[in-house]
């Protein structure tokens, strides 16, 4: 063989090699970075409950499902954050989730759900999320294998 083409196809495997790793450590990068910190709108939220007003359409309890079988339910009192990080108030068994999924928080008396960036989405109703999307008793919120089920 011409000693030109093994040098090219030696350095073009060497190319692919160094490819693959490095776009392989950004996807395991991506799925451990911590969530951007909450605008400055958002920062007195964590400590108000969500005020429903009488006749609202607000949820009150999410139903936790993961792949068909019920995981747990939860009262919607405060902010939720969905992930599968220990620190995650809503932490499903999924490895189809990242560490910091998603968000649940109250906002003048209603309910939105917020993708925190993560690598398979987050759909409202089948919806892709891509900002904060209020969110009302009866939706489904699915994340990786996980179904968010909003009752009131």
């Amino acid at each position: 063989m011409d000693p030109v083409l093994i040098a090219v196809l030696k350095y073009g495997f060497l190319a692919m090699l160094f490819l693959f790793v490095y776009f392989s450590m950004r996807t395991v990068a991506a799925g451990m970075r911590l969530p951007k910190q909450p605008a400055s709108a958002d920062v007195a939220e964590p400590k108000s409950r969500a005020k429903r007003p009488k006749g609202s359409n607000a949820p009150a309890v999410v139903i936790v499902r993961t792949e068909g079988k019920r995981a747990g339910s939860f009262r919607l009192v405060s902010p939720m954050r969905v992930g599968r990080a220990e620190s995650c108030e809503i932490n499903p068994r999924d490895d189809y989730l990242s560490q910091f999924h998603a968000r649940l928080f109250p906002r003048d008396g209603a309910w939105l759900v917020e993708d925190m960036g993560s690598t398979n989405g987050t759909f409202l109703n089948d919806l892709k999320v891509v900002g904060p999307l209020e969110v009302h008793a009866g939706d489904d919120v699915r994340l990786g294998r996980t179904v968010l089920q909003l009752r009131r």
